[in-house]
């Protein structure tokens, strides 16, 4: 993917969920709500436990006192940088203010020499040292600095092929389509715009070791602050057998039990990746990936008989 396969416009902010039967939604709802709230937080320890410099937050403004007396009481301070419009659902970029519509605090939180450090990166548009000061790994700091400023905001695609070059399995590849197995689940972005991940950057690679790392360091403090549950259940929505994939600005995700659609790329044409992983027994059964396809056989024409060998 390249420059000249993007289209000249911007999907405004959105992320929406469709279930397979609400059933799932039941089970794995409230669990996808536990798991982002999990990772908010986790971002706060990180930096009191010294994982990582700085962090940054948003703050409604009647929020903000309550908020502030909060990371007081973790040791931490809070330097607000400017205003940005509020939006519902994920963003690749902070929305303007827009008058009488509601707005938050975009902001940074940590000691009050990492604070200073960063609001100076921030005025000089220094991305390499905004990264080194929110603990990413150099290699992902070099690839961010690459592709945001090319247009591409959603790299899901440059980080699969990376991934390629780097160990993964190419199951099959043709023009537009990566289908992997042997990426690392800790690493993966692909769920981030419901809330589900383990790092809070966008990896150079599916295979990024230094990024795997640092999944490894938060997912044990997670478990030393009683959120072991959460990352658990982070971990194994990783590990699914999951399809993502871009359009005109939308990309969409294929789980076993959901399917998400969000802002994304703006791409001429549709670009996919495929991640192999597990289907848990009790998801429902389709005909496309990553669905399982039915084991029972409509009928004997051998060419029907044929797909069900294949898919077993």
């Amino acid at each position: 993917m390249t420059k000249a396969d993007l289209m000249h416009m911007h999907m405004p902010p959105f992320a929406r969920i469709q279930w397979a039967d609400p059933a799932y939604e039941a089970v794995w709802g409230p669990r996808i709500n536990r798991i982002s709230q999990a990772f908010h937080r986790l971002e706060l320890l990180s930096v009191a436990a010294g994982l990582r410099r700085v962090a940054t937050a948003h703050f409604r403004p009647e929020d903000l006192p309550r908020g502030v007396g909060e990371l007081a009481r973790m040791g931490l301070s809070y330097l607000p940088l400017r205003q940005v419009g509020a939006y519902t659902g994920f963003a690749h970029y902070h929305p303007p203010v827009e008058p009488g519509k509601p707005w938050t605090y975009y902001g940074v939180v940590g000691r009050p020499a990492a604070l200073s450090a960063f609001a100076e990166a921030t005025d000089r548009g220094d991305h390499n040292a905004l990264g080194e000061l929110l603990g990413y790994p150099a290699c992902c700091r070099a690839f961010f600095s690459e592709v945001w400023t090319a247009g591409f905001i959603d790299p899901v695609w440059h980080a699969a092929q990376n991934a390629l070059l780097e160990g993964a399995e190419a199951v099959e590849e043709a023009p537009r389509l990566l289908h992997l197995k042997g990426h690392y689940p800790e690493v993966l972005p692909v769920l981030r715009y419901i809330g589900v991940r383990l790092v809070p950057h966008i990896p150079h690679s599916l295979r990024c070791e230094a990024s795997r790392r640092m999944a490894q360091d938060w997912m044990a403090l997670a478990r030393e602050e009683g959120l072991g549950e959460e990352v658990d259940w982070a971990y194994e929505m990783l590990g699914w057998a999951m399809e993502w994939s871009v359009l005109h600005g939308i990309a969409e995700v294929r789980t076993p039990y959901f399917k998400i659609a969000t802002n994304s790329i703006a791409s001429k044409e549709k670009w996919t990746v495929r991640l192999e992983g597990n289907v848990p027994e009790d998801a429902p059964r389709g005909l496309s990936y990553p669905y399982r396809v039915p084991r029972k056989t409509l009928t004997n024409h051998p060419a029907f008989i044929e797909v069900e060998n294949w898919a077993r």
